[in-house]
């Protein structure tokens, strides 16, 4: 019987390097004390969903990406009130959260103190000056991951530039920066704020008086007054305005080239957590050929997540596989955007086959829209496998679309795929191919320290 939190149904096979037994244990063990004690509190549905998100996805990402010990120090900037700390904390041997709010950062230790979390304690400060003057607030030096979890596109400018040159001082010192779930300014729809095309193109200006009437956080929204210069900016910026890898690229201290990139926007997790879009697809291609050289798989989704690090590391990009292969995409009229590319399969119909010739994949992730249908994939020198969406469904938390993604580990070049729908029928909206490579040895920048503007 499949029960939640089984990651055996999305990471099939036996090749991959992570122990999947103990990371369910763990989530599951997770889930039942802090998610239980929050339900039991009275904590709103929106964020006992990003704690579930938490526990399922992020979990899983950082274990498989060797960013967990419990000899390493995490550090959260904008952690609120704890509900990503409380989630991830345990992964680590120490772990701080960051925030200006003093009232959420009481609450946040509260919660700590009642759930006994002897390794994670909040700070109301200034994430700037703590990570200037670390040993000032008992924190190590030498941190191992900095966690940015939806905080960067409610920075001014010159706050994201402060936090940023932050990011590349831990990168520079041997760790990594996590960024997670940042709107993505290259995107013509903005998902975050307005729900409305081409707000994160407009200048702030214009944005601003626009947002004054289309923004989705009214309450917000609401309380703007007219134009005035920096003061409006920054409401602008509080609800939030879009990232892209132009604010990596103006403070860090290398090309981006020279940095690491070992998650993409393209994982499994990801996958899972979001269906994939036209509009992502779209803008994967225009980097791809266009931008080279520029983490693409890692800036190209609605929602920017990625792990960066530095020092020769090894990275990994991606290639599309379209379910209208080998066409990159077949349309009879304008796809609506925010839909996913598809191919409906079914026991009566035709199969999926590619022949990519791909050296050096790390991962394959197949992608698709259903809910009952049985489906096989065969990797030719891979895997031959079979498996049922209502499994799937059963292992994972619930979620507000009824798509999926799957993940095989490979270690053979990619030759010839094949997906077969065996019963009922589900759209296949395609499969991201993960492509390792060594980025160049970067020198060690000098320690530095940076302007206190928050």
């Amino acid at each position: 019987m499949y029960k939640l939190f089984d990651q055996s149904q999305f990471f099939r096979g036996s090749k991959w390097d992570f122990d999947i037994a103990r990371a369910n244990k763990t989530a599951l063990e997770k889930y039942q004390s802090f998610y239980s004690a929050m339900e039991l509190s009275g904590l709103p549905p929106y964020d006992l969903d990003r704690i579930t998100t938490a526990i399922f996805y992020l979990r899983t990402m950082l274990i498989r990406h060797g960013m967990i010990g419990q000899d390493k120090t995490a550090v959260e900037i904008g952690c609120g009130t704890g509900n990503k700390s409380l989630s991830i904390n345990d992964l680590f041997g120490r772990y701080i959260g960051i925030d200006l709010l003093k009232d959420q950062i009481h609450e946040a230790n509260r919660r700590a103190r009642s759930l006994r979390q002897e390794n994670l304690f909040f700070v109301a400060e200034n994430a700037v000056r703590v990570l200037n003057n670390p040993s000032a607030f008992g924190i190590p030096d030498e941190i191992d991951l900095l966690v940015l979890y939806a905080v960067i596109e409610h920075l001014t400018p010159t706050e994201r530039a402060d936090v940023l040159a932050l990011a590349d001082d831990v990168i520079g010192r041997g760790g990594h920066v996590l960024i997670m779930e940042s709107p993505n300014r290259l995107l013509p729809f903005d998902s975050h704020t307005t729900e409305a095309h081409f707000f994160n193109w407009l200048p702030d200006r214009l944005a601003f008086e626009f947002a004054k009437t289309e923004a989705k956080r009214s309450e917000i929204v609401a309380e703007f007054d007219s134009w005035s210069g920096e003061r409006s900016t920054e409401q602008l910026y509080r609800i939030g305005r879009g990232v892209s890898f132009h604010d990596l690229e103006q403070v860090f201290s290398s090309d981006l080239v020279d940095y690491s990139f070992p998650m993409h926007s393209f994982c499994c997790e990801t996958l899972n957590m979001e269906p994939i879009q036209h509009q992502e697809i779209n803008l994967l291609g225009y980097l791809s050929r266009n931008v080279p050289g520029k983490p693409n798989a890692s800036f190209a989704r609605a929602w920017i997540d990625t792990i960066i690090g530095g020092h020769g590391s090894e990275t990994s990009d991606v290639r599309y596989l379209s379910p209208f292969w080998p066409l990159w995409l077949v349309h009879e009229e304008p796809p609506i955007f925010w839909q996913s590319p598809s191919k409906t399969l079914s026991s009566q119909s035709a199969q999926w086959e590619a022949e990519p010739n791909i050296e050096g994949a790390s991962e394959i992730a197949f992608c698709f829209t259903g809910e009952t249908a049985e489906i096989a994939i065969e990797i030719k020198d891979c895997t031959s496998d079979r498996f049922e969406l209502v499994n799937l469904t059963k292992a994972r938390p619930t979620r507000w679309h009824n798509s999926f993604s799957v993940a095989y580990k490979v270690d053979k070049p990619l030759t010839h795929i094949r997906v077969r729908c065996l019963s009922g029928s589900v759209q296949f909206n395609g499969a991201f191919v993960s492509v390792k490579s060594q980025r160049p040895t970067r020198r060690r920048p000098p320690a530095f320290r940076h302007s206190e503007s928050r």
